[in-house]
């Protein structure tokens, strides 16, 4: 949806999301790279320990592929992976 209101010229700040390295290869497909994106941390069950790892290799794999301009965090920030 995000990648469809782009192109009718609409600015968008696109909400990346992922799952396990699996959905790598296409999830942030339509995302324009070096944009502004946001990730959500309030369901994303950091709060949990043993979630962190993968939400952390996704978060890397995210900015290695994408290259943001700018993350925008929309939860509790104060996770080691944000540093």
């Amino acid at each position: 949806f995000g990648y469809w209101l782009s192109s009718q010229g609409i600015p968008v700040i696109n909400n990346v999301r992922w799952g396990t390295c699996e959905t790598w290869n296409y999830c942030w497909d339509g995302v324009p790279h070096h944009s502004i994106v946001a990730v959500g941390t309030v369901a994303s069950g950091l709060k949990l320990l043993e979630n962190r790892p993968l939400f952390e290799k996704g978060l890397n794999e995210m900015v290695r592929v994408l290259q943001p301009h700018t993350i925008i965090v929309y939860g509790s920030a104060n996770y080691e992976c944000f540093n």
